[in-house]
């Protein structure tokens, strides 16, 4: 199946490290067959630079937006920004409301990727012949599709996951990606529920990217 490389690749919403690692992409799976080490010098190792660059990114976006909601203090009491001012409940959460929006276009970088490798992973997949780096594939996948993810995965779920990929495309069993972040937030009445919330989801991207970075040391 050919991966169609064009589809988001010049957006302006997408990142500089989004683009290059799906530069990077395509370059690993036009590579035919060669030695397991020139493909982890010449593909791989870069791939996961620019992986890195990418979550440094987006882990820093959810960083800056729990860092520009209000912090309640006493009675309406919130600090803004570094200084601390008096709010009514409602203006505080209003403020809050506001920030979300800004990182809900922000957020847009991280879905034209994740749209792009889930319509890509057939074409990815089928080309990848090597277990390693199969698995590092999984993992990269539920990186950036989430619902997917699952702490440790086991062998078998990893390759069950990737001949379905490969059968099936990642369209039909990935789920489209969604604002679920944004929408789980909307509902939250309190900006203190804002902050644990965000602290939670800044936890599962770290945890999600560390099993790339494990199945990653595991082909050195």
């Amino acid at each position: 199946m050919e991966i169609n490389f064009s589809i988001l690749k010049y957006s302006r919403l997408i990142l500089e490290p989004s683009k290059l690692l799906i530069e990077v992409i395509e370059k690993l799976v036009s590579l035919k067959p060669r030695g397991k080490k020139e493909r982890f010098d010449l593909i791989i190792q870069p791939m996961h630079k620019q992986f890195e660059e990418v979550h440094r990114d987006y882990a820093q976006m959810f960083r800056n937006l729990k860092d520009s909601l209000p912090v309640k203090y006493d009675n309406n009491l919130y600090k803004i920004s570094g200084k601390v001012r008096k709010y009514k409940h409602k203006s505080a959460l209003a403020k809050s409301r506001k920030m979300i929006e800004d990182f809900d276009y922000k957020r847009a970088v991280k879905i034209g990727l994740r749209d792009w490798l889930r319509h890509s992973a057939q074409g990815i997949v089928s080309e990848l012949k090597n277990k390693k780096e199969r698995q590092y594939f999984y993992s990269i996948f539920v990186y950036f599709l989430d619902d997917e993810f699952v702490e440790n995965p086991s062998k078998e779920l990893i390759e069950c996951t990737m001949k379905t990929l490969q059968e099936r495309g990642g369209g039909a069993i990935f789920n489209t990606p969604s604002s679920i972040v944004i929408m789980n937030l909307d509902k939250l009445k309190t900006v203190e529920e804002m902050h644990d919330y965000l602290d939670a989801e800044i936890h599962a991207l770290g945890l999600r990217c560390s099993n790339v970075i494990k199945s990653y040391m595991a082909m050195m």
